[in-house]
């Protein structure tokens, strides 16, 4: 909620505006815009804001490895599509692949 001695940036910071007090505070503490985003996506909502706990980061990291095991899995499948519709998928062989990569149909 912005204070009348709280002037709000125009700049943008990944979804949230930030306070001059907040953007002067995050150069001088050596942090980046993006990882305020980060905390505040994957942080707990706490009474003054978000907090990183180390539960929020292993839950994180636990859904970051089952998606990495899931990319695994999905290695050479091919989603034919025209823009927004899905007509067919299937798993390419390695002729397929090369031909996919060179552009050939």
């Amino acid at each position: 909620m912005k204070t009348n001695n709280q002037k709000v940036s125009a700049k943008y910071s990944h979804c949230h505006y930030m306070t001059r007090h907040a953007e002067k505070r995050v150069r001088q503490r050596g942090f980046k815009t993006r990882d305020i985003s980060l905390i505040m996506k994957h942080g707990e909502l706490v009474d003054d804001g978000y907090v990183l706990t180390m539960k929020s980061v292993e839950k994180r990291r636990s859904e970051l490895k089952k998606e990495l095991q899931r990319l695994d899995k999905l290695t050479n499948v091919v989603v034919i599509a025209s823009e927004e519709t899905v007509i067919t998928v299937y798993r390419a062989d390695n002729r397929n692949m090369r031909r996919l990569r060179s552009g050939c149909n």
